[in-house]
């Protein structure tokens, strides 16, 4: 039974399809037909989505990555996204279910939801990431022993790299990059007498190939 001109939301519970219909009695004790039935669903809750890597390019634990595009899971049909990169200060309007950073640097990203019935979720946990998609040559030196010390001419073939990222692994090679062997440590020693043609490269924890 009922007063008023509405009914109380505490009288409807529980989320899903309701089909709702209703009558009148007058003084008279004359019951009404029933009204036609009102159907609707009640949605009162929104779950937080959810951030991933589209892809990891480096270590699969160490959070550092070339590519920018984050996924995003967990959004309800009909939904639309925000993402934030500063805690939650400002907003960015996402679509699809991805959206791709740029620029270099520790990245701190929470995404937030508005369903059809307008509820709004909580913000999801922080996704916290490097972003690095650039990686600069080695720089190789002689140790020239020679009358000239800038004419490449030496009896001591060690050749020593400057310029490795932390934890890059290099490689060289001795015929201008058709094929390329492992090394590691930051100098190579050449043996044997003549010309010699050296050129090396690094890829860093990100995947990134200099």
């Amino acid at each position: 039974t009922g007063t008023g001109t509405t009914i109380p939301a505490s009288a409807i519970t529980g989320d899903g399809a309701k089909s709702l219909v209703i009558e009148q009695i007058d003084k008279a004790g004359n019951v009404s037909a029933s009204s036609s039935p009102l159907t609707f669903t009640l949605d009162t809750t929104v779950a937080a989505p959810t951030i991933a890597f589209a892809q990891n390019t480096g270590d699969a634990v160490d959070t550092i990555t070339q590519n920018g595009t984050m996924n995003v899971s967990g959004l309800k049909i009909g939904a639309v996204w925000k993402y934030s990169l500063d805690n939650a200060v400002t907003w960015i309007n996402g679509s699809g279910s991805s959206f791709t950073l740029k620029d270099d640097g520790a990245k701190s990203v929470v995404v937030a939801q508005t369903d059809v019935a307008g509820n709004i979720s909580a913000n999801s946990s922080a996704f916290n990431f490097t972003l690095d998609t650039t990686i600069a040559a080695p720089t190789l030196t002689l140790t020239d022993t020679g009358s000239s010390s800038s004419d490449n001419n030496t009896k001591t073939g060690t050749v020593t790299l400057s310029g490795l990222e932390t934890n890059a692994t290099w490689e060289y090679s001795l015929d201008a990059g058709s094929t390329w062997a492992t090394d590691t440590g930051t100098t190579y020693a050449f043996t044997g007498d003549g010309p010699k043609l050296f050129t090396v490269r690094q890829t860093d924890v990100a995947g990134n190939v200099s």
